[in-house]
């Protein structure tokens, strides 16, 4: 995990991903129902408490599903299939997430207008 305070620049001429393709990016699971790993860079930001405006860079993060987990080896323990994204979430945060870094188990919780690129690709 690499985290920058400084200045963020947007990488240019890549193509965009829109928020569902960043969603599908996010929730993408293999064949056995494994969280598929991705890189993503992120700003904090908490308008409860007026604090946030970090940088955040992850090389490796899955997809946090509950029961299910990832170790620092790559190892994989199933507790479940990856449920429906949008089952049982309130209007207000069917546009939040959850993500793990795998190489430190840190869970974040990430809102999608916050992400300024999903594997190199910035996000609209």
């Amino acid at each position: 995990m690499r985290t920058n305070s400084h200045a963020y620049v947007m990488p240019f001429n890549q193509p965009v991903l829109s928020r569902q393709d960043a969603l599908a990016l996010i929730e993408r699971c293999d064949a056995k129902g494994v969280p598929t790993p991705f890189a993503i860079t992120f700003c904090t930001a908490d308008e409860g408490r007026g604090t946030g405006g970090e940088i955040v860079t992850l090389d490796r993060a899955i997809w946090h599903v509950p029961g299910n987990r990832v170790r620092r080896s790559g190892q994989f323990q199933k507790g479940g299939d990856c449920p429906p994204a949008d089952e049982g979430r309130s209007e207000r945060s069917r546009w939040t997430r959850k993500i793990r870094a795998v190489d430190s188990d840190q869970v974040r919780q990430v809102h999608l207008d916050l992400i300024l690129t999903l594997n190199g690709q910035p996000i609209r």
